[in-house]
């Protein structure tokens, strides 16, 4: 299939769903380890991404096949103020939490959280905004690999590009309703193509369109195709 065309500013969540069969790759089974951690998608927010890390350097992984997401950390990059909010003797208290724990009694053991792991005197924490901040991006590092001969390749040869916020035209297709590939204040005609590796028989297609900035929404548009 060749170009889908826009003729006005391009605001698409999920979209061109017509050739998700086309573009996505075949399902393959996770590994026989069963202490292996398998996803079918890469992650699309930071609450579906994993975690790593070792207490200052830290990392949130996407995922990703032909393009692999990892956000970087670093703990000096932090928005707040600096407060020390270590208790080191609080891990004293743990085999008595335990017991209480042990016991049925979950009343004295948040007791006895709460006065051992809670703030050390003068730091307030989330209630002071010059000493609470968040982590900030260290970087944002993107691996971008070859695509592979039977993957399907999503380019616009209107030149046009995505705004901020990572609304990259891959999500036109990624089949989640809450992500976009938007274009604001497109100018000229906006061409969404993908390339497949072998021909395909269309029966229908559909678009979706986000519901932010409805003014945003296509109004109009063609859709063409070829068998080269």
């Amino acid at each position: 299939m060749n170009p889908v065309s826009h003729t006005h500013a391009c605001h698409l969540a999920a979209a061109l769903l017509v050739l998700a069969s086309a573009s996505l790759p075949a399902s393959v089974a996770p590994p026989a380890e069963p202490l292996s951690v398998w996803f079918t998608s890469p992650a699309r927010s930071y609450h579906e991404s994993c975690p790593l890390g070792n207490g200052r350097l830290g990392a949130m992984d996407f995922g990703g096949v032909d393009e692999w997401r990892i956000v970087l950390n670093e703990s000096s990059v932090w928005s707040g103020g600096p407060y020390e909010a270590n208790r080191p003797d609080a891990h004293k208290c743990l085999p008595e939490i335990r017991k209480a724990l042990f016991s049925g009694d979950a009343d004295l053991a948040g007791k006895l959280l709460q006065a051992n792991f809670s703030y050390p005197d003068g730091v307030a924490g989330w209630g002071n905004e010059n000493q609470f901040g968040c982590y900030q991006i260290l970087g944002d590092l993107t691996l971008r690999f070859h695509a592979t001969a039977n993957r399907s390749a999503i380019t616009s040869p209107s030149g046009h590009i995505a705004d901020s916020n990572n609304n990259t035209i891959d999500r036109s297709i990624d089949g989640n309703a809450q992500t976009k590939w938007c274009i604001d204040k497109a100018g000229k005609a906006v061409i969404w193509q993908i390339e497949i590796p072998a021909p395909k028989k269309v029966t229908s297609y559909a678009l979706t369109s986000a519901g932010d900035v409805p003014a945003r929404d296509p109004v109009e548009w063609a859709l063409e195709g070829s068998n080269d």
